[in-house]
């Protein structure tokens, strides 16, 4: 179930009557927005960890090693969220500069909760497969609601610059 928060994001009310709005209301959409946009941004580097550790174990049973243990998991994280190829100043999900809400990542805990990762070792390959397949799933729903979002915000924000060019 989304956020409400996302919900209004990504409903046309959140782009309604853009042309005529107040800016006053234009800026509190556009800081909402960009609030439901840092959001979605963590969750989806959230989700994406996810699918790596879980492909790393598969992985990892692929090359004949047993089932790892949590200090296996642990000690190949680093090298695991490398891997996506962000700078080593960046590497791993780090926080947007907002308070993270919970709330926002319900439907990715259902998937794969964060204590499940943690005993992901115990997981079956096969189960480890279906696991892989489903993060993938909820990562792409997550990031067509950001783009949505994104694409709101634009909006918005498009027309609180117009607004601005034309006082100039």
């Amino acid at each position: 179930m989304p956020h409400p928060e996302l919900e209004y994001a990504i409903s046309p009310a959140a782009i309604d009557d853009v042309d005529g709005a107040p800016a006053d209301d234009l800026a509190e959409r556009s800081k909402r927005l960009r609030c439901v946009e840092g959001q979605m941004s963590y969750l989806r580097r959230v989700a994406q960890s996810r699918i790596d550790v879980a492909r790393s174990e598969l992985s990892e049973r692929a090359a004949g090693r047993q089932s790892s243990d949590l200090s296996d998991i642990i000690r190949r994280l680093p090298d695991v969220l490398a891997e996506r190829g962000v700078s080593s100043s960046q590497a791993g999900v780090v926080a947007p500069d907002i308070e993270i809400d919970p709330g926002y990542a319900e439907d990715l805990d259902s998937v794969v909760s964060p204590v499940r990762m943690l005993e992901i070792g115990s997981i079956s390959r096969t189960e480890l497969r279906e696991l892989v397949v489903r993060l993938e799933a909820e990562e792409a729903r997550i990031s067509v609601q950001r783009r949505l979002v994104q694409k709101r915000l634009d909006q918005i924000d498009e027309e609180i610059a117009r607004r601005q060019d034309v006082a100039v």
